[in-house]
């Protein structure tokens, strides 16, 4: 079995901005879900002083990587910058990464880390 593509997404808040993003993300979350079903896992957290968040998705294989960037975070993603800080922006990628995807995260200007080398281990979903 080829392992996952796991992504993470991290920023810093604006000052002042966190309950506007809070709201946000409720509606970026229910629009990912219904524009990404093959999407394995999408979830949004707070750092726990309040400042930074992260967006970590798993993806079924790099293919469904590039399709998210080009349907969700092109045409609803972006909409996150009225309440994220330009500049402070990190993403990791763990597991095979499409090069046009990679391309596609440094022209937003995110700093990409890639970890492309899966060393063992397994993916379990279930319902929680």
């Amino acid at each position: 079995m080829t392992a996952p593509l796991i992504h993470i997404f991290s920023a810093d808040v604006q000052d002042g901005k966190l309950e506007g993003y809070k709201e946000y993300a409720k509606e970026h979350a229910a629009f990912t879900e219904a524009k990404a079903p093959d999407l394995l896992a999408f979830n949004l957290y707070l750092s726990e002083d309040g400042r930074r968040v992260y967006a970590v998705q798993l993806h079924p294989t790099a293919d469904h990587m590039d399709f998210f960037m080009k349907e969700v975070v092109a045409e609803h993603g972006v909409q996150a910058y009225e309440w994220l800080e330009r500049g402070s922006e990190r993403s990791d990628a763990f597991g095979p990464l499409n090069a046009a995807t990679a391309d596609a995260i440094r022209q937003f200007g995110v700093e990409l880390t890639h970890h492309p080398y899966h060393l063992g281990g397994f993916t379990r979903l279930r319902d929680v």
